[in-house]
């Protein structure tokens, strides 16, 4: 069996010459080779077709963070809670913004992917993943709370309201 580059998902040259030696020298059929080598029909048609030895993906451009669509939200959430407490106030908002994330998951097969992905060990995502409380209570679930620390919400770009006094 071919492999397509250490199982990046890429394929490489040497996987791009097995390919067309496969079809133009052996003559193997394409449904054959796609078997072989794992790639799909469009993948051997588009090798077979053109004469590159690479394919390379450049993305556009970057698509919006995943905080946009709640930025109208948030921006209303930090004006009704300017009179508490700083630390409450954020700690508020993070929540919302965890219960935001539990609904865009939208499944249970989601949520445990996500939650894994996260770092989160396998039985505690599995029990927060089928957990069939709302949102707003979920994103209080200490599972949740690991997943999406507040680094996660900095790397989101959710600005800092205060800073913790240095010791």
């Amino acid at each position: 069996m071919g492999n397509m580059g250490a199982g990046s998902g890429m394929l490489v040259v040497e996987t791009i010459a097995k390919i067309r030696r496969a079809y133009f020298a052996q003559k193997k059929p394409i449904k054959a080779i796609c078997r072989e080598f794992r790639v799909s029909r469009k993948v051997m048609r588009k090798v077979i077709r053109s004469e590159a030895t690479e394919f390379r993906y450049e993305r556009g451009r970057q698509p919006l963070p995943r905080i946009d669509p709640w930025r109208g939200q948030l921006d209303g959430l930090l004006l009704a809670n300017e009179g508490k407490a700083a630390r409450e106030r954020l700690t508020l908002i993070r929540r919302r913004l965890r219960s935001y994330l539990w609904r865009q998951w939208q499944n249970g097969h989601n949520r445990f992917k996500e939650l894994r992905r996260r770092g989160v060990p396998k039985f505690p995502a599995a029990v927060a993943a089928g957990s069939p409380t709302g949102f707003w209570r979920v994103s209080g679930h200490p599972v949740v709370q690991q997943a999406l620390r507040n680094h996660h919400f900095d790397s989101l770009g959710l600005p800092r309201l205060h800073v913790a006094a240095q010791a």
